[in-house]
């Protein structure tokens, strides 16, 4: 696989619609709790390299770019009549902070090139609700450019 392209997601409804469902609470109910949401790597065999997690830092960076478009705020208005307009209000004017994620990797290799990473997401729990999806995902796609490469698309169905 090409390590040159930096993924982030494309669009904002990249995610659950848990996580939609659940900003909306939080914004009725819990509008000034803060919080902190870690990253918990299970699998400690599996390293990540200092490169991967570079390119991660580089994608995280440009979620700034993130927004909802009017189209896909036309899409919630008609297919979750549930999520309300004062929610809708919110979503749409909602900006991904890159600075409320702390990104550290730290080597366990001799020559420091592997390690493993620790990551927070930290401030408002109304902004971010929505970091762990994307976060996790865009984690998964560089550590598959950069560590696990040995994989291709064959026998990949498309819908």
């Amino acid at each position: 696989m090409s390590s040159a392209h930096v993924f982030s997601p494309v669009s904002i409804l990249d995610t659950d619609l848990y996580k939609f469902t659940m900003q909306q609470a939080v914004l009725h109910h819990f509008p000034d709790v803060q919080a902190t949401y870690r990253f918990t790597n299970r699998d400690k065999t599996r390293l990540f390299s200092r490169q991967s997690i570079e390119r991660f830092r580089t994608a995280v960076s440009q979620f700034t770019d993130l927004a909802l478009t009017p189209d896909e705020l036309a899409w919630l208005k008609q297919t979750c009549p549930f999520l309300t307009s004062s929610y809708l209000s919110y979503l749409s004017s909602y900006r991904f902070k890159p600075e409320q994620v702390r990104i550290t990797f730290v080597p366990t290799t001799a020559d420091g090139l592997f390690g493993n990473v620790e990551i927070e997401a930290f401030g408002p729990w109304i902004e971010t609700i929505l970091w762990e999806v994307p976060l996790m995902a865009t984690l998964s796609e560089c550590f598959f450019s950069f560590v696990d490469t040995d994989w291709n698309y064959d026998n990949q169905e498309r819908e």
